[in-house]
């Protein structure tokens, strides 16, 4: 694709022939008669205020690049400004849809529409609600992930860190554990969880009975594991490894990081 167009509405497509209006902030599930062919949605906000834009850059040099559609300060049912980004991924050909801030939130439409027939939308469509919070840096922004092709058979993606960013030393042992979703096609019923803290030896948790099903979520975890001798900044690295006996065939989206703050006392 070279060339696109982008409505004030959320809309990017690239079937720049089209002649139809831009749609309403008024999101409808897809597919829509009202969507262009080729299209992806941020839909349900709209720009109506001196400071609505609609931006685009370029992040990087090829085959590498990002391109990022950023709508700033949008309005929309239930809002009073909201910022959302569509970005393009030269080297992988994924698209996210990142949710970036918002005070209040409009109902959303998000997903790709092929045409008239075939379109993929979010769950919760056309009643999702910003997830964001109000940082204006990248601290608190949620995104979704559309990707080509067949799902692998086996991937489990990290989602969060479950654990305090502040400990009390005297609460020691400490539970380990961090928020995973199936990315696979097969069902997940068994995965190694294993943690690290400041380098030193892994822990490793072996995890059964999972039975979680394609993009289902579960929280891992190793049950009262880690014991700090004495306060202190620790770094924890998360991760699991052999699904169902066997690779994870997508390993890049597998580990998570946490900084942990050990104190005598809050």
């Amino acid at each position: 694709m070279t060339h696109y167009k982008v409505s004030s509405t959320g809309i990017m497509t690239f079937d720049t022939a089209s002649t139809m209006s831009p749609p309403s902030a008024s999101a409808a599930n897809l597919p829509s008669t009202l969507i262009p062919d080729n299209s992806i949605c941020v839909w349900g906000i709209e720009a109506t205020g001196s400071n609505d834009n609609v931006v685009v850059k370029t992040f990087g040099t090829a085959p590498n690049r990002e391109f990022w559609v950023f709508f700033t300060s949008m309005s929309g049912s239930g809002t009073s400004w909201s910022y959302w980004s569509i970005v393009l991924d030269e080297a992988t050909n994924k698209i996210w849809i990142v949710d970036q801030r918002h005070s209040g939130s409009p109902s959303m439409t998000l997903g790709i529409q092929i045409d008239t027939t075939e379109a993929y939308e979010v769950m919760g469509s056309p009643t999702i609600q910003a997830l964001a919070g109000t940082d204006y840096t990248s601290a608190d922004n949620w995104y979704y992930t559309f990707v080509q092709g067949s799902l692998p058979a086996r991937d489990l993606k990290g989602i969060s860190v479950e654990m305090d960013e502040y400990l009390i030393l005297g609460n020691a042992p400490f539970t380990i554990a961090a928020k995973y979703q199936n990315l696979g096609a097969d069902t997940v019923q068994t995965a190694n969880f294993a943690y690290q803290v400041d380098g030193g030896a892994n822990v490793v948790n072996p995890m059964a009975g999972l039975n979680m099903a394609s993009f289902e979520e579960q929280t891992f975890s190793v049950t009262n594991s880690w014991n700090p001798s004495s306060p202190g900044t620790y770094n924890v690295k998360m991760w699991t490894y052999q699904i169902n006996g066997d690779v994870d065939m997508d390993p890049s989206n597998d580990t998570l990081y946490k900084t942990v703050i050990v104190v005598d006392t809050l």
